[in-house]
């Protein structure tokens, strides 16, 4: 019997769950907003946005066959191009003919720092260098991460848009768990 009492009304259950939804479809108007702000920005910046999307979703991933297929695709949408009799300049012929298959290619500090530079402005930890303390490739890769720290403050600094698209729930704070119940108590008409 106590089992019983302990049970809300199917009523409550549904206006309550009503309440969440709702309370869950203002955060996505929201993050919509802010999604559409953020591409607004890259576009005035004159950033490819399909491109910085699909790079986004690589840099979510982490994962370096995601990175070969898309260059694979690229390559060979090129490729169609030609055959298809679209006229491309050498400099798009030879555009992923860039690598090299010789590991010396590129010197170890020269790379390092550019890790090093990734990895400041994403603005991750100074502690994922990969490199030995106190070696060269360490200090370089250390060298390319404070200039990418600083490049990415001083981005980050930057004053936005005037004209910031937010959801409609634009100047409110995030409710806690107490605002849910007090929300829930006056949809079931209690005080």
């Amino acid at each position: 019997m106590s089992e019983l009492q302990n049970t809300p009304p199917n009523d409550a259950v549904i206006l309550i769950n009503i309440q969440k939804l709702m309370r869950a479809m203002d955060k996505q108007s929201s993050a919509q907003g802010e999604l559409r702000n953020v591409l607004k920005h890259l576009d005035e910046k004159s950033i490819n946005t399909k491109a910085a999307s699909k790079v986004a979703k690589l840099l979510k991933k982490q994962d370096d066959d995601a990175v070969e297929e898309v260059i694979q695709e690229m390559t060979a949408t090129l490729q169609l191009l030609e055959i298809a009799g679209f006229k491309l300049t050498k400099q798009q012929k030879d555009l992923f003919d860039l690598t090299s298959d010789d590991p010396e290619a590129e010197p170890v500090e020269d790379k390092a720092y550019r890790e090093g530079l990734l990895a400041g402005r994403l603005g991750e930890d100074e502690a994922e260098c990969k490199h030995a303390l106190g070696t060269a490739t360490s200090n370089k890769w250390l060298e390319g991460f404070r200039q990418g720290e600083d490049e990415r403050k001083a981005v980050l600094s930057m004053k936005p848009a005037a004209d910031v698209i937010k959801g409609d729930d634009a100047g409110e704070e995030q409710g806690s768990e107490d605002d849910d119940d007090a929300d829930a108590k006056d949809a079931l008409g209690e005080v």
